[in-house]
């Protein structure tokens, strides 16, 4: 005999990060209370999820993958539908989000091992320094505040007698990129 008690899904609203190092960037875990009913599938709008590739069930433990949930679009709610035999279908609502940082500072600069004079973190720029009479190259030392963030150099060899401009550009994750002249 069939339950009249209809099932249930717990959480009902997630949020689900595509940044990879984000904390919620993990499969998700959906606990089923199935009241005497059989889980028959999920579907995003009309499309059915396919078990054992975007999801796993494990007794009343239903995961949705996150090679899955990365194809969802960014910045908006996907609503699954979770469908039951005689039961109600339950819905879970995904907001997608992109955290990843887009810190595009330095902490420090330096040039040659030596701090730039007057560098502050919270300016961009530009900052003079000086180096010996007829050096033609200096090594230019970023340390980035987002260790996942890059930069690149430029104007850092090829130096002449007189005012250089080397430009240091930071480009975080979500490629913002920070640009520190130095002369």
């Amino acid at each position: 005999m069939l339950s009249t008690i209809d099932s249930k899904i717990t959480p009902n609203d997630l949020i689900f990060d595509t940044y990879i190092q984000g904390d919620d960037h993990t499969d998700i875990t959906i606990n089923l209370q199935l009241n005497g009913h059989l889980l028959t599938g999920i579907m995003n709008g009309l499309t059915p999820l396919i078990e054992n590739t975007d999801y796993t069930l494990d007794g009343s433990t239903v995961t949705i993958k996150k090679e899955y949930l990365n194809t969802l679009n960014m910045d908006q709610t996907t609503v699954l539908t979770f469908t039951f035999n005689s039961s109600t279908p339950q819905n879970l609502s995904i907001y997608v989000s992109n955290y990843t940082p887009d810190d595009a500072n330095l902490t420090d600069l330096q040039i040659d091992g030596t701090t730039v004079t007057d560098f502050d973190s919270d300016e961009i720029g530009p900052y003079d320094a000086s180096i010996p009479y007829a050096q033609t190259s200096v090594v230019i030392t970023p340390t980035l505040s987002n260790p996942y963030a890059t930069f690149q150099v430029a104007g850092d060899t090829d130096l002449v007698v007189g005012p250089n401009e080397i430009t240091v550009t930071v480009t975080s994750q979500k490629e913002v990129s920070l640009n520190t002249r130095s002369s």
